[in-house]
C-alpha cells in the first residue's frame, strides 16, 4: 500500500440490516454514502470481502481493519484529495478514511469500477404476446410495481394456460400504463437511478398522424429487485410521427380487427419507409378491439375468456365522459389463433 496521510478516522455511516451485505449491497451502500459528494470523482472496489486491510499512514502507522468489510477507493479528479470507504460485512457500517497526496493502493488497475448515482439500470420487456393473455387494466395507477406472482394475477386475464413466471426473490415487475389521445407506438424507454430509492422512467410515445382516436398500452419490464419504499418518476416526450392508421370504421356498435399477416398489418398500419415493425405473424396475431363514442372514452379493463372450443370473447370496459366525439383502439399481441378461432366482442361503460 502506497503512503497516504490519514485525515479522519472513522464515520459511521448506519444501515441496519439482518443479513450479511453482498457485494451488490455494499455499492448501494457507496452511492448512498457519495450522493452529497462534489465534482468529478472516480469510485473503485476490491474484489471480494477483505479480513486484513492495511491503510498506512503518513507517519507509518498501520490503521489494520481485521474484520470481514468491503474496500472501496475514491479518486477526485483533478484534485489532490482522495479517501477510503471501508463497509462492514456484518452490518453495512461504513469507515470513511480522507487522504491527501494519496496516489491510490497498490494493482488499482485491478480494482473494479463502480457506476455511482445517477446511473442507467438494465431490464428485459416482460411480454405476454406468447401467450393467450392480456393486460387487465390499462388506466391507473400509471406506475406499478409488482413483488409477487400473487400480485401479478391480479392484472392479467388469461383465456388458455397462464403467464410467465418471474422469481421475484431477484427481481420485480414495472408496469407502465400510458393513454393518449392519438394511436401511438413506445420509442425508447429508459431507467434511471438517482437515489437508493428514487428513479425515473424516461418514456417515447411515438404518435401516429391520425384525428382523435384515444389508446391505452402498458409496458411492462423486470428489472432489480425493487423495495416497498422505491418510487419511480415518470417523464414522457411525445414524438408526432408520420405513421397512419387507416382503413378502420371506427362503428359505433365497435368492431373488433384480427390481424394474422404482415399483408393484412400494412392494409391498416403505414409507418414511414424502413420503419414498420417485424412481428412474427406465424407465431402471434393481433386484436384491435375499436369503436366510436360520443363522450371521449379511455379503455379501463379488459378480459380474455375462452368460452368453448376455439370459442373466445374479449370483453372491454370503457371509462371517461368529456363532451366531445371519441374513436377509441386497442393493440393486443397475443399467440397465433387458429383459422376457425371465433371471438365475440362485448364493450361496456
Amino acid at each position: 500500500m502506497k503512503k497516504l496521510l490519514l485525515f479522519a478516522l472513522p464515520l459511521l455511516f448506519c444501515f441496519t440490516l439482518s443479513a450479511q451485505i453482498t457485494q451488490e449491497e455494499a455499492d448501494d451502500i457507496v452511492r448512498e454514502h457519495l450522493i452529497a459528494a462534489t465534482g468529478d470523482f472516480t469510485v473503485y472496489a476490491k474484489e471480494d470481502v477483505q479480513t486484513n486491510f492495511v491503510v498506512l499512514t503518513a507517519t507509518n502507522e498501520k490503521l489494520k481493519l481485521n474484520y470481514p468489510c468491503w474496500v472501496y477507493y475514491v479518486n477526485f479528479t483533478d484534485e489532490t484529495n482522495s479517501k477510503y470507504l471501508i463497509v462492514k460485512e456484518s452490518n453495512g457500517n461504513v469507515l470513511e478514511v480522507n487522504a491527501w497526496n494519496d496516489e491510490g493502493p497498490d494493482g488499482l488497475e485491478d480494482w473494479r469500477a463502480v457506476v455511482i448515482y445517477p446511473m442507467e439500470v438494465p431490464f428485459t420487456e416482460y411480454s405476454l404476446s406468447e401467450t393467450m393473455c392480456v393486460w387487465k387494466q390499462f388506466i391507473y395507477p400509471i406506475i406499478t410495481i409488482i413483488n409477487s406472482m400473487e400480485e401479478l394475477e391480479t392484472h392479467i386475464s388469461c383465456a388458455v394456460d397462464s403467464f410467465p413466471e418471474i422469481d421475484f426473490s431477484q427481481n420485480s415487475l414495472v408496469l407502465l400504463r400510458e393513454s393518449w389521445a392519438n394511436p401511438f407506438d413506445f420509442g425508447t424507454i429508459t431507467f434511471t437511478q438517482f437515489s437508493k430509492n428514487r428513479f425515473k422512467l424516461n418514456v417515447e410515445m411515438l404518435v401516429y398522424n391520425h384525428t382523435t382516436c384515444t389508446d391505452d398500452q402498458v409496458f411492462s419490464f423486470i428489472t432489480k429487485k425493487l423495495n416497498d419504499e422505491s418510487i419511480i418518476e415518470r417523464h414522457w416526450q411525445r414524438i408526432f410521427t408520420s405513421t397512419q392508421l387507416k382503413n378502420i370504421n371506427f362503428p359505433s356498435e365497435s368492431e373488433l380487427v384480427v390481424v394474422n399477416s404482415m399483408e393484412e398489418f400494412e392494409y391498416y398500419f403505414e409507418y414511414p419507409e424502413g420503419n414498420t415493425p417485424e412481428i412474427d405473424f406465424s407465431q402471434h396475431t393481433l386484436l384491435m378491439p375499436n369503436g366510436y363514442r360520443n363522450n371521449i372514452e379511455h379503455v379501463y379493463d379488459c378480459q380474455f375468456i375462452k368460452q368453448g372450443e376455439n370459442e373466445y370473447k374479449l370483453a372491454v370496459k370503457l371509462i371517461g365522459g368529456q363532451p366531445a366525439f371519441s374513436q377509441w383502439i386497442l393493440k393486443l399481441l397475443i399467440s397465433k389463433l387458429p383459422p376457425n378461432t371465433v371471438i365475440s366482442l362485448n364493450v361496456s361503460n
